[in-house]
């Protein structure tokens, strides 16, 4: 590839960064700024190896940092996708902070142990974040079979998100480890399919995290009601959906998010929730939510608003309201009283 082809590419790949960080930033899907800092770290890259030319030596550890950066943006993206929600990072911060400081602290003349101990970060970040999607897909499935509906699928939105991105850091500091003769065909190679990921990516995002479709007797509109068996069976996985994935957790979850996790209809969901507990969705949903709460209470010192957004409120006033209705007294109070105990 000429010199000016790759110019051509890199520019329209760059312009399609940007793009994906507008729809991103415009329409806050989960985990939306994690996406950008992915986007953000990896338009990066690409701008250091060409800057890298002109001989800047402090861009020697500016792409091991960005690389970093890469593969932590990766794992929070992964992991707030998953969730359908954006986490908290102060249990993170703790784990990611020490890398990223040991990498800005190497010295200019360990480049071979920088770029190593890059290498084993975005390895690691793939990893885990391939664990976690073989996961949540078999759990999906697991309990899609359960509750007697169409298996979930993860969409290939996330996928690709992953293997592009990746696979790209990757590859640059690869070809940077041996000779860049060797890898030269390697690394045009990779940014053609950076390219095309990137086109692929803008086409796909932002759809949902996984598309079912209800079978059977759980479609809407249909009459078939719950037996006995099928309501108990229903119960179990929503319990188990609820304390596994804590989707309670996602503070505009709706009755349909849960009915596309299982593959069924959303009628189904809500009845099996109203014949075996006696409550509508949202008080099902906020049951689970105040158990949380009152636990963050007790085991942590944060403050109670953050307990609220941990526990998947994102109004004040409910918060207070379900809160003194379930235990009869202020989150405040409940707090002093556990420490009296």
């Amino acid at each position: 590839m000429s010199p000016d082809h790759f110019l051509l590419v890199f520019a329209i790949g760059q312009t399609g960064l940007l793009l994906l960080m507008l729809l991103a930033a415009r329409s806050r899907p989960p985990g939306a700024v994690y996406l950008c800092g992915v986007l953000a770290s990896f338009a990066g890259l690409f701008w250091v190896v060409l800057a890298k030319d002109f001989g800047w030596p402090f861009l020697t550890r500016l792409d091991a940092l960005l690389a970093t950066a890469l593969a932590v943006f990766t794992v929070l993206h992964n992991r707030a996708l998953l969730h359908g929600r954006t986490q908290s990072l102060r249990a993170d911060i703790v784990w990611f902070t020490p890398v990223m400081i040991l990498l800005a602290a190497q010295p200019f003349a360990a480049r071979a142990v920088t770029v190593d101990l890059m290498l084993v970060v975005l390895i690691g970040a793939m990893l885990y974040c391939g664990a976690n999607l073989v996961r949540h897909v078999m759990r999906s499935s697991a309990d899609g079979v359960a509750a007697g509906g169409r298996p979930a699928k993860l969409s290939l939105y996330a996928h690709l998100a992953f293997l592009c991105v990746i696979a790209l850091g990757l590859t640059q500091h690869l070809a940077e480890r041996f000779e860049a003769q060797a890898m030269s065909s390697l690394w045009t190679h990779a940014t053609l399919a950076g390219f095309l990921g990137t086109v692929a990516l803008a086409a796909l995002a932002f759809s949902a995290s996984y598309r079912v479709a209800p079978t059977g007797a759980s479609r809407r509109g249909s009459k078939h009601s719950l037996s006995p068996q099928e309501t108990a069976r229903m119960q179990e996985v929503l319990t188990r959906v609820m304390t596994d994935d804590e989707m309670f957790k996602k503070p505009d979850l709706q009755v349909r998010d849960v009915a596309m996790r299982l593959g069924v209809g959303a009628d189904t969901v809500s009845e099996a929730i109203r014949r075996g507990l006696g409550a509508n969705f949202f008080d099902f949903v906020n049951e689970k939510r105040i158990e949380d709460a009152k636990q963050q209470l007790v085991e942590t010192s944060g403050a109670i608003e953050q307990v609220m957004f941990e526990a998947g409120f994102n109004s004040k006033s409910s918060f207070y309201a379900e809160f003194k209705k379930r235990t009869g007294v202020t989150p405040g109070q409940y707090r002093r009283d556990s420490k009296r105990v």
